[in-house]
């Protein structure tokens, strides 16, 4: 019985490991945070640094936040994160962009952190 406990028990750290490594292996070592202000249905951009790891973004208000690749595309191509959800991506996102657009129903702020 208290083998089983204890192979129980190294099977979580080592799961929990191995989540925690896939879920950071994307990231560099400096943390960039960054805040853009949204005026309500106005596109707001922001362009990518270079050596770009990744990024994660939420909208510090309760509506929904669109997300575009190119200027232009929070209107028309876009991605829609719910309230409440960080949202996070890695750097393959920007393999042919540079630029992050957003854009919300209401005036509110996006916060950002880009790894780099």
């Amino acid at each position: 019985m208290r083998i089983k406990s204890l192979c129980a028990v190294a099977c979580l750290l080592l799961c929990a490991t191995l989540s925690m490594a896939s879920v950071t292996q994307y990231r560099g070592t400096s943390p960039l945070v960054v805040n853009v202000a949204l005026t309500a249905n106005i596109e707001s951009c922001y362009t990518a640094v270079t050596d770009l790891h990744g990024f994660e973004v939420k909208l510090r208000g309760a509506n929904p936040l669109k997300i575009a690749f190119v200027t232009g595309g929070t209107g028309t191509t876009y991605l829609t994160v719910p309230s409440g959800v960080i949202w996070s991506a890695d750097n393959s996102y920007f393999r042919t962009a540079s630029v992050l657009c957003f854009q919300c129903t209401a005036n509110d702020t996006v916060e950002l952190v880009v790894w780099r």
